[in-house]
């Protein structure tokens, strides 16, 4: 694994303030780095310039872009952070086959503390 530093850096990307803040201080508690994007572009720019260790990304955000959208711009430029989908919503049959097809992790809304440790536990290294 690449040096990224004493904190593992994990953007979070969702378009409510609220989970935003709520991510950062749990994952600063837990001695990562927090960056938040509130929406695709913003999470795209990141990273562009950051070394990002994983993400976790709301499912549905404005700009018309979603979660499936920032996973296939990390395709195709071969993004190397592992992700995280959330969402409190269903999703479509061809959500779900996307997710499975590339077996993407989903937290779903509301979620407790216990899955979200169990989460990083799966997605960060030992």
């Amino acid at each position: 694994m690449p040096d990224l530093g004493d904190k593992i850096p994990i953007l979070v990307v969702d378009d409510d303030e609220f989970i935003l803040g709520t991510f950062t201080q749990f994952l600063q508690s837990r001695d990562f780095t927090s960056v938040t994007a509130s929406n695709v572009s913003s999470a795209i720019e990141i990273l562009e310039k950051r070394q990002i260790y994983a993400v976790i990304s709301d499912m549905d955000m404005p700009g018309g872009k979603s979660g499936i959208d920032l996973h296939r711009y990390m395709l195709e430029h071969a993004c190397k952070p592992g992700l995280v989908i959330m969402t409190g919503r269903n999703l479509t049959p061809a959500e779900q086959a996307y997710v499975s097809k590339y077996d993407i992790a989903l937290l779903e809304k509301p979620f407790s503390i216990q899955a979200l440790e169990e989460l990083l536990d799966m997605i960060t290294p030992d």
